[in-house]
């Protein structure tokens, strides 16, 4: 069934997703713009849950979000072509 044929909002889908991943608890995750559609409390508890999980595993990130990318241990940065680390 797509969540896109539900009542849910986009930040209530982009969580459900989250919380997805998370519930797998895999020694790798993969996520893709994990704080996009979010309000800024929603986006913060999400940049916490990260900052947690990234003890314990692997997390690779795409985002925009600016706090969500100063948090990381490195970023590589595709619009320059840059390793930053």
């Amino acid at each position: 069934m797509s969540l896109a044929q539900t009542p849910f909002s986009g930040g209530e889908i982009h969580r459900l997703g989250l919380l997805r991943a998370w519930l797998r608890s895999r020694p790798v995750e993969v996520l893709d713009e994990p704080t996009a559609f979010l309000d800024a409390s929603a986006s913060q508890l999400v940049r916490e849950v990260i900052a947690k999980r990234s003890r314990e595993r692997l997390v690779l990130i795409s985002s925009h979000d600016p706090a969500l990318i100063q948090q990381a241990d490195g970023v590589i940065d595709l619009s320059s072509s840059l390793l930053k680390i």
